[in-house]
């Protein structure tokens, strides 16, 4: 047993590869956020703090609405949705000429708590969807071992929380 069974699984791998890539979509802009804020919206610096924790105020939301979701849409439609949602609030953040969408402090607000919410509905399915995908490849009965189980789980949240670290 090893973390070949997940690196060398394509659902498992595009699992991971989805946490780091949404990881990156939620920390890209940390860096230059604040200056873009007070040069160029003009918003007071006291506001900094809240707008930035914008995201993780609706994604603690999402987290409770998931489990909703989950039992009545396949996890892998939801991944699906959550990315075009995740693609959306990008859009919003930044004006665009060529979509037409000005450079608009709510819009870009908005699209700062769509990016909560869809972090939410990516997160959450993604390490099921990955041990799921091995037990499928692998042949394994979840429950018939359980010693077995948790080894997977184990190396599955392993792996989750690399990948995690590594967006």
């Amino acid at each position: 047993m090893s973390f070949s069974l997940f690196l060398l699984n394509k659902r498992s791998l595009f699992a991971f590869a989805s946490c780091s890539l949404v990881c990156f979509f939620m920390s890209y802009q940390s860096s230059f956020l604040t200056e873009v804020l007070r040069d160029e919206k003009g918003i007071p610096e006291i506001w900094n703090g809240p707008i930035l924790a914008l995201p993780m105020f609706f994604y603690t939301f999402s987290c409770i609405l998931v489990n909703y979701a989950v039992g009545r849409v396949p996890r892998r439609i939801l991944i699906l949705i959550s990315f075009l949602m995740l693609a959306v609030s990008m859009v919003m953040q930044g004006p665009s000429q060529m979509l037409g969408l000005p450079d608009n402090n709510i819009l870009m607000l908005a699209g700062f708590a769509l990016n909560g919410v869809a972090q939410g509905f990516i997160f959450i399915p993604l390490l099921p969807d990955a041990l799921e995908a091995v037990f499928i490849k692998e042949r394994i009965l979840e429950g018939k071992n359980e010693q077995l189980d948790q080894l997977i789980s184990d190396y599955g949240s392993g792996l989750y929380g690399t990948f995690f670290s590594i967006g």
